[in-house]
């Protein structure tokens, strides 16, 4: 295309390179470019290889004949070769134009390929020399290059791109710039022929949620429907409809002026549609409906030949992306399926805390003045350490009290037995003895004013600061205190999960200030009665667990997982819903 490019149009030169890049897009043996003289046409430019004159005993005299009855009817053709029946010659008449009438003709060796992408190519290429024949008179009186010119460019350069998506953005920024645009919009046709909006110039992404990107789709919708061209105003192409919904889409774009085309093949197939827009009025050379249905059919063309070229790239390469992707979805589905029979051990899990197995409770001895508090709840003591002092004052004053009344009781009782008053003596000895009796008990208070703890352990409750120097009463509670060579952790098991836990079943705990840490147990028991514990109705799950290195306190709380017997992983992941599910139906 370059070579074509720096001659003029009107140059041999140019006419063969335009044949070679024929040749080389559709793998052809043979390329010639017959015009419409009378009483056959003539042979204006042709290249020959020696594989394809080895094909026929007259290979020229059959394709003057396939473009003699391709321009009689004026519709492109194809004719298997007499001698060689797996190459075709493949002829496109060029126009109805007089500077265009003519036939491009190509042999292609076929075999049992289908010809469509074939004959799309053949057609592209012959709209191309019919706008190029069209337009040379004035791109020359014009002094610049001709538009077919820069149109086969942007052709050749769009064909050789692998990925379609960066070949649609490429079209639209080489038509804005061939074209004198200032936005150019192509929408192509997916499945069952709707239109979808594919590339904007100057963009590298479609927004589907723009307001241009509505719009458009409104636009496009409207072309493909009434398969003609929309023009906002009308009064620069009067041949075509004027569309209140292309002026809409025209204003959103910031333009003066727009046309949409309708891009439709040779094949009379809706390709697409290619919305142009410009700031200001588009130059002469782009107004004439010529040159625009032209324009369209290069484009159709270019669309059908990426979609439907002899390599097939792109939709080769969907298909097999298709297939990948469906083999890809049934082999996981099918692990999926079997994945979700695999039976795996179902853990049944839930909060726990720590509590004492045994649990000793200290309380007042008497009733008196508590003194002192002497440990607070959380520290560890042992066995016979004071924990807290009641006060012995009031118990020495009674002790002296108790002793003087003792002295004058021995003496009522001499003198009762010297003065022979054998009644009043035994009296006094009575008094004397309930007297003893109650020193001994002061002597046993004033012995437990020391309040220890009877076992070792540790201080769960007892927080009495406020109370010292108060009076307490006998079997008053003052300590709660709990030894940690052994711990219970109570597990709440939820009411749903409860019919699939035994005792025995084995347990895994994680507390939260040991958060890498394990404890590994049995289900001891489970207690018959429910209780609410956070809002929920749980039984609890008895676990004990040896306590040796004192990490274990009570109140300390984590997670248990209680493994219980292997059941389906489509079960274990689906019972609940199904359940709820089923209690919804049952009312």
């Amino acid at each position: 295309m370059a070579r074509i490019a720096r001659r003029p149009p009107d140059q041999t030169g140019s006419l063969r390179a335009f044949l070679e890049l024929t040749a080389g897009l559709v793998n052809a043996g043979a390329a010639v470019l017959f015009s419409a003289d009378r009483p056959a046409p003539r042979e204006r430019e042709g290249i020959y290889s020696r594989q394809a004159l080895a094909w026929s005993a007259d290979l020229k005299a059959e394709l003057r004949a396939c473009a003699a009855e391709a321009m009689a009817r004026n519709t492109s053709g194809v004719t298997r070769l007499a001698r060689f029946p797996q190459a075709a010659a493949i002829a496109a008449p060029l126009g109805d134009a007089e500077e265009a009438k003519g036939c491009l003709c190509v042999v292609v060796l076929i075999a049992d390929q289908a010809v469509e992408p074939f004959l799309a190519i053949v057609q592209l290429l012959g709209a191309y020399l019919s706008l190029w024949a069209a337009s040379r008179g004035e791109s020359a009186s014009a002094g610049r290059p001709d538009l077919a010119e820069r149109l086969a460019g942007i052709m050749a350069r769009v064909a050789a791109l692998d990925d379609r998506r960066q070949a649609e953005f490429t079209l639209v920024n080489e038509l804005k710039t061939a074209l004198g645009c200032d936005t150019v919009l192509l929408a192509t046709a997916g499945r069952q022929r709707r239109l979808r909006l594919a590339a904007v110039s100057d963009l590298t992404a479609v927004d589907d949620r723009a307001e241009y990107a509505a719009a458009a789709r409104g636009v496009f919708d409207e072309c493909a429907l009434q398969r003609k061209v929309l023009c906002w105003p009308r009064k620069w192409i009067p041949e075509s409809i004027s569309s209140p919904i292309c002026g809409r889409l025209t204003g959103i774009l910031n333009a003066a002026s727009g046309v949409c085309l309708p891009l439709v093949d040779a094949a009379q197939r809706l390709q697409g549609a290619c919305m142009l827009a410009w700031f200001r009025e588009p130059d002469e050379s782009v107004r004439q409906s010529r040159t625009l249905e032209t324009l369209a059919g290069i484009v159709a063309g270019t669309l059908a030949a990426l979609a439907r070229g002899p390599g097939r790239r792109w939709k080769a390469a969907g298909r097999s992306a298709g297939r990948r992707r469906r083999l890809t979805a049934a082999v996981l589905a099918l692990a999926l399926a079997a994945a979700a029979l695999v039976p795996v051990t179902y853990r049944v899990k839930g909060p726990c805390s720590v509590t004492p197995v045994v649990t000793r409770v200290v309380s007042a001895p008497f009733d008196g003045i508590l003194q002192t508090i002497l440990r607070e709840p959380g520290t560890l003591v042992s066995r016979g350490e004071v924990l807290a002092r009641m006060d012995g004052r009031v118990i020495e004053l009674e002790l002296g009290t108790l002793a003087a009344e003792l002295q004058k009781a021995g003496k009522m009782r001499d003198v009762q037995l010297a003065s022979g008053n054998t009644a009043a003596a035994q009296i006094a000895v009575l008094e004397s003895r309930r007297l003893e009796q109650k020193i001994k008990l002061m002597q046993r208070r004033r012995e437990q004013l020391d309040i220890v703890s009877p076992i070792d352990g540790v201080v769960l409750t007892g927080r009495l600061a406020h109370v010292a120097g108060s009076p307490v009463r006998k079997g008053q509670f003052l300590f709660e205190v709990s030894p940690l060579k052994n711990m219970r952790v109570e597990v709440a098991i939820d009411q749903q999960d409860i019919s699939y836990v035994r005792p025995g079943m084995p347990v895994q705990v994680t507390f939260d200030a040991y958060p890498r840490r394990r404890w590994q147990g049995v289900v001891q028991n489970i207690l018959p009665r429910s209780e609410i514990r956070d809002g929920r109705s749980v039984f609890v799950g008895q676990v004990t667990f040896a306590n040796d290195d004192g990490r274990l306190r009570p109140g300390m709380r984590g997670r248990a997982a209680i493994a219980t017997r292997p059941r389906p992983l489509a079960w274990i992941y689906f019972h609940r819903p199904w359940y709820a599910l089923l209690g919804v139906l049952a009312f």
